[in-house]
């Protein structure tokens, strides 16, 4: 009886994982785009520790946030972009930041406003 609980739980808990994938493939976007001006940049960790620490405004596109691509949206992503740009740290993965595009990795994270025209 108490593996089908634990049975029922683990299938509950994957079926609420899998209901919130994003598998919408029409919101383009730069990733680390931030503050949604179609720009990547040294305003773009300021906008998001901002939001993250200070309460500040909602990015339009929290895909576009994730310019680590782990699928979260933290000061990781502040912190990436900021090596990207002072210390010579890897370029965010595809979209962007200079191309407009889709987000290749399915991760739960949506955009309100897509950071490009498309």
């Amino acid at each position: 009886m108490r593996l089908c609980g634990v049975l029922l739980i683990v299938a509950l808990i994957a079926g609420v994982a899998s209901a919130g994938l994003d598998t919408e493939d029409s919101v383009w976007m730069k990733r680390g785009d931030t503050n949604g001006d179609m720009v990547v940049d040294h305003s773009d960790p300021v906008f998001l520790q901002d939001f993250l620490f200070n309460g500040g405004p909602t990015p339009p596109c929290f895909d576009a946030c994730d310019a680590n691509d782990d699928g979260l949206v933290d000061n990781s992503d502040a912190i990436y972009l900021l090596n990207f740009f002072y210390q010579g740290g890897p370029m965010p993965p595809s979209p962007g930041p200079y191309s407009c595009g889709l987000d290749p990795t399915q991760d739960s994270l949506d955009c309100e406003v897509p950071s490009c025209p498309q």
